[in-house]
């Protein structure tokens, strides 16, 4: 499997082929200590939480050639939505310990909605990929 960076999108495989797969984001690359892109760990933001996972049980979600226009349109939405997510957990980040705890409070939450909206946004892609196979 190809090393993953943050941002890409991946499904979880299931152990149960009855079980739909679940779509993520990469949130984090966690290098194995020999360097060896085998043992990469990936922790992967999904719709039930932040999960670190092995790289045998990730594969990624390539929509270059997808037939679906409102899969497309789906993969566009939710890309959006997790830069908007990162862009505002990266500045609430920066924010801790400098900024009065309102001005934080009002920043956490705008993170929170953010969050909302990438999970809403993840699960009509994968409630469209489910009912549509594609």
């Amino acid at each position: 499997m190809p090393v993953l960076k943050v941002g890409s999108l991946v499904s979880l495989k299931n152990a149960s082929a009855q079980e739909a797969e679940e779509l993520g984001t990469v949130v984090n690359v966690v290098p194995s200590d020999s360097g060896a892109p085998d043992f990469i760990l990936y922790e992967v933001d999904l719709a039930f939480g932040i999960r670190t996972v092995h790289s045998s049980e990730l594969r990624p979600v390539l929509n270059c050639f997808s037939l679906c226009d409102e899969k497309d349109r789906l993969l566009i939405k939710h890309k959006k939505a997790f830069e908007i997510y990162m862009r505002g957990v990266s500045e609430l980040a920066e924010a801790a310990g400098i900024m009065a705890h309102t001005e934080f409070e009002y920043l956490y939450n705008k993170v929170r909605t953010a969050r909302q909206f990438l999970v809403e946004t993840r699960e009509r892609l994968n409630q469209h990929t489910l009912k549509h196979d594609c």
